[in-house]
């Protein structure tokens, strides 16, 4: 199973606790619990949600259209 872990944080969801780090630990964690080894961060650090253009995103999207990604997984929709 390839499995994409998508982080994104603006800096005011920083402030709010939902930090990068925290998102990975737990993606990570998750990962782990169900036995997927096989996985790959995509990360977005001070990009707002509103917009869809950002660099990580683009390259997860990227990466599901060349079926390089089995599954995506996020913190915080």
């Amino acid at each position: 199973m390839r499995v994409a872990l998508y982080v994104r944080v603006s800096t005011d969801e920083q402030v709010k606790g939902f930090s990068i780090d925290d998102q990975k630990e737990r993606l990570i964690a998750y990962c782990a619990s169900q036995g997927w080894d096989q996985y790959q961060l995509y990360i977005d650090d001070g990009y707002t949600g509103t917009k869809l253009d950002r660099p990580a995103l683009n390259r997860l999207t990227r990466h599901i259209e060349e079926k390089k990604v089995d599954m995506v997984i996020v913190y915080k929709l």
